[in-house]
């Protein structure tokens, strides 16, 4: 596992972390804001609390849960940089704030909502427990939980994101340096999707796993792979790397068409196109891109 991937995950436990903090300092306000108050608690009463527990949950933790994840998406960005360096043994332009803009202003928005959706769903526990004439410190605990558990659908996505935004940034980098293949990395195990099971270790082009669907309604697949909580990576490979492989690792058909020889990748031909001539890594660039992986 790369440090990105660390960061990722790190970033993800964060918010579950700050969700969880979030949820206790809900129910400290509630227990502040209603007092000894609850058993004579109208519904006129309980809708003005009800109207302040959206903002409230802002206050109270997410908002700064909310910048972190924003935040996290920079760190992974910059890794990403670093982990390419490393394993590619070239230097690389910064990734593409272009390319992943859109994908971090998805997750600000989703973030703004769920806590929208939260402060509503909280709202409704607390007139339902009201009129219920449940006990004080059960009813709080409910709101506070339903607060919690709303907040909590958010994570999944937000994990997501993190591990799309920094395939994005690998792939982005390496095609842009040349490399067109890459192997479908990562655990096979008893919890690995049928997609994913069908994919790992082979190698494929971006293209290759862009004309799947990988039924999560999530796409593009390059960057998405198996979907939501995907555990699976994608690793750079050099043409001669993967021409030492079993014919049946070479999952796509474009993948297969570059190691037979049949036609130069893509991203190959344009990065030959632009430094031929040029000394790469101690050798003169003529026909075939330097080796990567």
């Amino acid at each position: 596992m790369s440090r990105a991937e660390d960061l990722a995950d790190a970033a993800a436990d964060q918010l579950r972390r700050d969700i969880e903090r979030t949820a206790a300092n809900l129910l400290r306000w509630l227990r502040e804001k209603v007092g000894d108050r609850y058993d004579t608690l109208d519904r006129a009463h309980a809708l003005a609390i009800g109207q302040e527990l959206g903002e409230q949950l802002g206050r109270l933790g997410f908002q700064d849960a909310s910048q972190r994840v924003l935040t996290s998406f920079e760190w992974i960005a910059a890794q990403v940089r670093r982990d390419l360096r490393s394993e590619l043994g070239a230097s690389f332009t910064s990734v593409s704030l272009d390319g992943l803009r859109p994908l971090v202003s998805r997750v600000a928005r989703g973030l703004i909502v769920q806590q929208g959706l939260a402060g509503a769903r909280a709202r409704e526990v607390l007139f339902a427990m009201v009129a219920a004439g449940r006990p004080r410190e059960d009813a709080l605990q409910a709101v506070a939980e339903a607060a919690r558990a709303k907040l909590g659908r958010i994570v999944t996505e937000v994990a997501t994101s993190f591990h799309a935004f920094l395939r994005e940034g690998l792939v982005s980098q390496a095609e842009a340096s040349g490399i067109d293949l890459f192997t479908y990395g990562g655990p096979d195990d008893e919890v690995t999707r049928p997609f994913c099971a069908d994919h790992v270790h082979k190698v494929y082009t971006s293209s290759d796993l862009d004309e799947e669907d990988n039924g999560q309604d999530l796409a593009p697949t390059s960057r998405f792979l198996g979907g939501y909580g995907c555990r699976h990576r994608l690793e750079p490979i050099s043409v001669t790397a993967a021409r030492a492989l079993p014919a049946h690792r070479i999952g796509g058909r474009e993948a297969r068409a570059i190691v037979k020889g049949i036609r130069l990748g893509r991203n190959e031909a344009v990065w030959v196109a632009r430094n031929r001539g040029k000394v790469v890594g101690g050798k003169i660039v003529r026909a075939r891109a330097r080796a990567a992986g």
